[in-house]
């Protein structure tokens, strides 16, 4: 082997190698830009996730008390609905009450 010929196989190796080495840097950079791409889609997504999650936390405490506020309100009139009868019958004895007095009134203001 004469020396041009070790040359341009040396050549031959080392262009060879460059054209490898910058399809493999080709293939990379765009598979790269895809995962870019997906990252940041994935961050978007997860930036939407977390508002929608903040606006449960919002909402939550607020809905949670009113259920909560009414639940104890059930217990309380199955506990003792003799209370509330109670209230009720002495309403309607009160109405009563002054519906007679109404009623006289309106009798000796005619009888007068």
């Amino acid at each position: 082997m004469t020396a041009q010929t070790i040359i341009f196989a040396l050549g031959l190796v080392v262009t060879w190698s460059g054209f490898l080495i910058g399809v493999i840097k080709w293939l990379l950079d765009r598979n790269l830009e895809s995962y870019n791409r997906k990252i940041e889609k994935l961050e978007s997504e997860m930036q939407d996730f977390k508002e929608d999650l903040a606006g449960l936390q919002r909402e939550l405490p607020i809905s949670y008390v009113r259920r909560n506020d009414f639940q104890r309100c059930q217990d309380q009139c199955h506990v003792n609905p003799a209370s509330i009868e109670k209230k009720l019958d002495d309403l309607k004895n009160f109405m009563v009450e002054k519906l007679d007095e109404l009623r006289k009134e309106v009798r000796y203001a005619r009888a007068e």
